[in-house]
């Protein structure tokens, strides 16, 4: 079971690498792609919050707006859209998380907004969903779609070396005492 898991994590990784920076590639009219391609949360222990972020860069010389930003395609409902966002010019807008946007911010060239993406993994395995950009750039970027992947593992035990010298001092015990009476 854990080869399929991790056929299907190299996989998802291998279209985050070739296939979708040439995606974006092209791109001259819009907003640029988004750095980084594609959010990888790794490995997050269960019940732990993980906290990533993306910038959408505007490379259009007339002004632009993003219309809404929304999670769809979820796997699971381990991501959300944190409710704070940054703006290239440092202010900190609050915004409501689900298909909600500033609609009077204007984009110009250059400029950018950061959002802020929250994985908190219920359950072992793998989480994935996209986020959903749709803005009024030129077709074919007018939507957007940014893959999210994260891994949902559990707690890690490792033991403590005292544990380790009794287990050890114990195994040297028995085979002593086999010696002893064994043959």
């Amino acid at each position: 079971m854990k080869w399929k898991t991790f056929v299907a994590a190299c996989l998802i990784i291998f279209c985050f690498l070739t296939i979708l920076p040439s995606l974006g590639a092209a791109q001259g009219i819009g907003f640029d792609p988004m750095e980084p391609i594609g959010l990888d949360f790794g490995d997050i222990e269960i019940g732990t919050l993980s906290t990533l972020s993306f910038r959408i860069t505007s490379t259009e010389p007339i002004p632009l707006t993003i219309e809404s930003i929304g999670l769809e395609d979820a796997s699971s409902t381990a991501f959300e859209i944190n409710e704070y966002i940054i703006f290239s010019d440092g202010t900190t807008e609050l915004i409501d998380g689900i298909d909600v946007f500033p609609p009077s911010r204007l984009f110009y060239q250059g400029e950018y907004v950061e959002v802020f993406i929250d994985f908190f993994p219920e359950f072992i395995g793998l989480h994935t969903a996209s986020v959903h950009i749709i803005s009024d750039a030129e077709p074919p970027h007018r939507i957007v779609d940014y893959p999210l992947i994260g891994h949902g593992i559990g707690s890690i035990v490792v033991p403590e070396p005292t544990t380790m010298l009794l287990l050890g001092i114990g195994l040297i015990g028995l085979t002593g005492v086999r010696r002893k009476f064994g043959s």
